[in-house]
Order: structure tokens, then sequence, then C-alpha cells
């Protein structure tokens, strides 16, 4: 009945040495885990806290007694021995959800903590049985990774010597830190302090992390209760000092991390959509909702075509799908055939049981935001071209009685349809203002494309690009601080890592081909379409104001003519009444050209068509790099993928960015 809420769910990823007396001195285990208990109780205490005070903001759980917020922590940790085993292990205790992130297949990584055998035994019993000598059975990686709920295999490559020597590639480690920081809003990192030495170590995880905006607990190798956090330099903010070893801000932190923007601060933006998101309904069609697409059609169609008019008055323009079931299909199509050669079936599918996990988390989502932007967008820009036509016929209406010669009374039912026509457009004008059809597609609009990628980005491990833009943007607001983000945000975090993933050949060739396909093509598709559509708008629009301009002129010289002609025996022909046509010619001609200019303006034809055409031929280039990215097994190929994924989502984010500030600054106005 309503957009859908998300549960409160927070993500703390885990980082740090491994125990090694070559590198670092041995560790007081027992302290770094007490000093890693510490850090996620307060987490913990803090998340229940906000859960205790926010029912109206998240989901409520299902079947519970009493009203409560669905709350859930989640501990993100790649297993490895030493600090990412122990923080498992206490977060296990402290009823957090375990997922992990593995640099290779799960038999693989087991032979990361017993280097000084040549291989382990392939039973699962005798694999234990020496992890235990090795010195590993406080922190069990099998038991560890049986109580995990999702486990998402990277394709590492550890290659072996002719003597059997193995030899894992160090960028393994690198793309599991990165895939570790991806699934994290807060990062635990067990450092000794050190800056980086090479790739994949715990100093480069931890600088990744605070570039990409992500605050850090950083609990020092060597005095582990003196722990404290760490802020990106550009979310820092004045804080009180804290005396007991950083809990106080720490609560800040998560505080700020889950709660919509404001809401810590007891403020709230008078801009922010967020309730009224949640209290938005199904929508049902209605007379102008379809008027934007018929004007746009008409004008675009090709005139000696039959079939182009009737597609344009085409009543399906006037109607809303079913947000829900609409995009249910469209999803099904979009795992199955290929948008290149419609009806051509995928190479290679996506597994069923991925399709199925993604389209949960982030389906319905989608649905609600893309359907309401698209009901807003038609409804807001209807309205402009509906007030910039009635401000036409406003001026036709005040002449025409003029024109006819009626007098007195007799002029009265026009000036009364003059005066309806503009109470019309103030209602309209109000309307639109007043429910902020204008700022709702926007927002939605904005909430949606980041929701397109998310699905497509979880597919590779979640994450993605932080939202970027230049400083002389500013004005325009941070992007990262709307309602749109952290609701994107939110539903990011409940989704977590796609479980029972495991990065082969096959399943690079299917993520590979449905970016290809299913994103990357529709996006070329729609960009083409718009870009078309727009240039024949600009174009015809142009040419139709002109054409105005100039039949304004012949008017305006035949007013003259006729003017001097008055009186002229030869003319005496002419009726009187031609002089007032005219003068009506004169005036609603040049009116009618404005509106056209109006809607050209105001729906940026020209910028809009450019910028669709220039993201063509980007996403071209974009496609055939994807269509390079190697599909083997264990030879990091899945990094050169997200690589290429990074980049289309910078771009669409970019885009996405620029076209908000293009149109925020064109509300629906009167026109004048």
């Amino acid at each position: 009945m309503h957009p859908p809420r998300v549960p409160l769910v927070l993500r703390v990823g885990v980082t740090g040495h491994r125990p090694d007396r070559r590198k670092r001195p041995d560790p007081d285990v027992a302290a770094i885990r007490a000093a890693l208990a510490e850090a996620l109780a307060a987490v913990s205490r803090t998340l229940h806290g906000v859960a205790d005070v926010s029912c109206g903001v998240f989901a409520m759980s299902e079947g519970a007694g009493q009203a409560s917020v669905a709350r859930r922590l989640r501990l993100v940790s790649a297993l490895a021995a030493g600090p990412d085993q122990w923080a498992a292990a206490e977060a296990l205790a402290l009823a957090y959800e375990l997922q992990c992130v593995l640099p290779f297949g799960r038999q693989e990584y087991a032979e990361d903590f017993a280097p000084s055998f040549d291989r382990l035994p392939t039973d699962r019993a005798g694999r234990e049985a020496q992890l235990r000598e090795a010195g590993v059975a406080e922190a069990d990686y099998w038991r560890l990774l049986d109580q995990a709920t999702a486990v998402f295999e990277l394709d590492g490559r550890a290659a072996r010597s002719a003597q059997g020597a193995r030899a894992p590639d160090s960028r393994s480690y690198e793309a599991v830190g990165r895939a570790l920081v991806q699934q994290s809003d807060l990062l635990l990192a067990v450092w000794d302090g050190q800056p980086a030495h090479g790739s994949g170590g715990t100093a480069r995880v931890v600088q990744e992390a605070l570039g990409r905006g992500i605050p850090v607990v950083w609990i020092p190798w060597g005095r582990p209760s003196a722990w404290h956090v760490l802020l990106p330099a550009w979310r820092r903010v004045e804080a009180p000092p804290d005396p007991v070893n950083g809990r106080v801000q720490l609560a800040g932190v998560v505080r700020d991390l889950v709660l919509p923007p404001g809401a810590q601060h007891g403020w709230k933006d008078q801009d922010d959509l967020r309730e009224e998101y949640f209290a938005e309904e199904q929508k049902r069609g209605n007379l102008l909702h379809g008027l934007w697409s018929v004007f746009r059609n008409l004008v675009c169609a090709d005139l000696f075509r039959p079939q182009s008019w009737t597609l344009a008055a085409s009543f399906s323009a006037f109607r809303v799908d079913p947000f829900w079931q609409s995009t249910r299909e469209q999803a099904g199509r979009e795992w199955t055939t290929k948008q290149s050669a419609p009806g051509a079936p995928m190479d290679h599918e996506v597994p069923a049981g991925v399709r199925s996990f993604v389209d949960a988390a982030f389906l319905p989502h989608y649905a609600w935001a893309n359907g309401l932007s698209m009901y807003y967008g038609n409804l807001h820009r209807s309205a402009f071209v509906l007030n910039s036509f009635l401000g036409a016929l406003a001026v036709f209406l005040a002449l025409v009685g003029i024109a006819a010669g009626l007098a007195g009374q007799q002029q009265t039912p026009w000036i009364l349809t003059e005066l309806v026509v503009i109470l019309g457009i103030l209602g309209l004008t109000h309307v639109g203002r007043r429910r902020r059809w204008h700022q709702r597609w926007i927002d939605y609009r904005t909430l949606a494309e980041r929701l397109r990628l998310a699905r497509c980005m979880s597919l590779l491990g979640g994450g993605g690009p932080q939202v970027v833009h230049a400083s002389h943007l500013a004005a325009y607001g941070n992007p990262l601080r709307t309602w749109m983000h952290w609701h994107y945000r939110a539903i990011e975090r409940a989704a977590g890592l796609v479980p029972g993933v495991h990065i082969t050949r096959e399943y690079l060739a299917s993520c590979g081909e449905f970016w290809r396909e299913s994103l990357i093509q529709d996006q070329r598709a729609y960009h083409g379409r718009t870009g078309d559509q727009f240039s024949a708008l600009d174009r015809r629009l142009h040419r139709a104001g002109n054409a105005l301009f100039v039949l304004t002129l012949a008017a305006c010289l035949l007013h003259v003519g006729h003017l001097r002609a008055e009186g002229d025996p030869r003319f005496a022909w002419i009726p009187p009444a031609v002089s007032g046509w005219l003068t009506l010619a004169c005036a609603f001609l040049p009116a009618a050209g404005a509106a056209l200019a109006a809607i050209r303006s105001q729906a940026e034809t020209h910028r809009v068509a450019q910028r669709s055409l220039a993201m063509q031929d980007a996403l071209q280039q974009l496609q055939l790099d994807l269509a390079a990215a190697p599909a083997e097994d264990q030879a990091l190929g899945s990094q050169h993928l997200r690589d290429c994924a990074d980049r289309v989502s910078d771009l669409m984010l970019r885009e996405t960015e620029d076209w908000r500030v293009v149109f925020q600054d064109r509300p629906l106005g009167l026109p004048v």
C-alpha cells in the first residue's frame, strides 16, 4: 500500500594484522579481544537505543508481541587469522550477524592458516585437526564460517611453484580489503599505526575506508585499551572531549550513520520529503498525467505516418501501471533476455538464487521510487505545458470580443472565460507547488537511480562510488546529506552480501553479460530515444516559434496596410472588421510563440538532448570495456569487472547529479 521501510541495520567491518613476530611484537590477545568486545558492545547499545526511539523511521518487527523496530547488527570479516577471527567470535557472542568475504574459495583460503604445510588434507576432519595443531583452535576458521549468514568468495589467485609451494597473489588480499570496505559502515582496525608497505595490508584498508568517508575505530596493536575513533577529514566536527576511550564519540558516529539527516540534532529540513515519501500510495491515471507525453509525441511525430498520430493520441499515456507488477515483469526480462536483441536469451544467466535474493532486497524499493518519479515528473511537465498554452489562450480571449466587433455586455462571456482561464492557471500553479510535484520528481528520481545501480552492484559485492560534485555546485546541497541518500544506504546495508556466491568463470560471464545487456544497453537505448526525441522537440518548437514570429510580422504589415487603405475607395471591398482580427493576430501569435519558447526553456530541450547523446557515446565505450573483462577461474577477473562497473556507476551518478542541478531551478511557475 505504501513504499516499504527498511530495518535498522549497521554493518561493522574488521581488519587487523595477522600475528607475525617477524614484523611486530606478539599481541596481547586477551587485551585486544577485550577492546574489540568493548567497541562492539558500545555500538550495540547505541543501535538499540536508536531503535527504542525511532519507531516511525524504520520497519517494524514482524510477529513481535509489541511494536518494536526491526534491528540487526552485522559484522563483516575476512576471517583471517588474528583480529578478524577474534572480532567474529566476540560479535557472535553479542548477537551480531556474521557475514564473510573471502579472497579465495573457502577450501583454498583454509590453507592460509597453515603455511608450514604443503597442502592440507581434503577431508574436513583432517583439515580441522591440522588447523588446531597450527595454533588456530581459539577462533576456528571452519566453525566461524559455518555460523555466517552469507559468504562471498572472490576469485583470488594462489599459484603454486613446481615444487608445490603455495604463492598467493598479494592483489587477492587487496581485493578482499576493498570488498570489506564496500560492505562496511564502520570499520574496526587492529593496527600498529605504521603506514602501508604494500597492497592488501591493514594500513591500506584503513586508508581506503577513510577515503570513502567511513569512520574507523582504531585499536592500537600495542595498547589496545586506548582505542579511539578516526574520522575522515571532511567529516570531522568539533566534539566534546571524551575521557572514556572514545565511547561517547563512537555513539555519536553510530547515530549519525543510521539516522536520517538532522534527526540526531532534532531538526528537519523543510525540503525533506522522507515522511511524505513513505505516505505515498499507488497512483491512478488522470488527464493531466498524460498531457506531457501526448504533447511530446505529437510534436515529434512523423506527420506523414498515420500510425505516429495514433501512438501520439494513445490513451495509454493517461494510465499508471501498478508500480510493483510492471517493475517485476521488467526485471524478469532483464535477467533472461538481451536488450540488444529483444527476445534473444542471455548466453550466461545469473544463478536463480542470486537473482531471487537481489530482487527481494532492492526491487520493491526501486519499483516505488521509479514509479512515483515518473508520475510526478509527468504531472510537473504537463502542468507547465498547460500553463503556457493557457497563458496564450488568455490573450486570445481578451481580444476576440474586440476582433468580432462585440460591444458592452456582448463581451461578457469572453471576459468570464478569460477569468476562468486565469484562475485555472493560478489554481494549477498553486496545487503543483503546494503538493511539490517538482521536488518529488527530482528526489524520487535521484533515489531510483541510486537503487538501480545498487541492484546491479550487489552482484559484485555491493557498495559503489560516492556522489561527488564540483565545489561550485555546493549551493545546491550536499547529495550525501539528503534523505534520498540515507534511504538508499539503509536499503543497501539491509541487503548485505549476496549469500552463497563463489566467483567463478561462469559467474563472471553472467554478471558481465547482465551489466552489458541489461543495464548499459538499456541506458544506451533510453538516452538514444531521449536524445532523438528532445532534439526533434527542440528543433520543431524553435521552428514553430520562428514561424509564428514571421506570421506576426505579416499580420503587422497587413494591419498597417489596412489602416492606410481606410477611406480609399479602391479598397472598399475589405470589411472594416478585418482590422480587429489583425489586431488579435498581432497580439495572439507572439503570445503563442512565447508559450512554445517557455516550454522549450522549461524542459531544457537542447541541453537534455546534448547530454543524452553524450551519455550514449560514453556508455558505448564502457560497454566495450566490460566486454573485454577476463572471465577466468582464480584470475582476479572480478576486480577488472568491478573497476569497469565503478566507472559505469560513477558516470551515471554524475549524470544524475548534473540533471538534478539543472532541473532544481525549474520549479512550476506562472507563465509570465
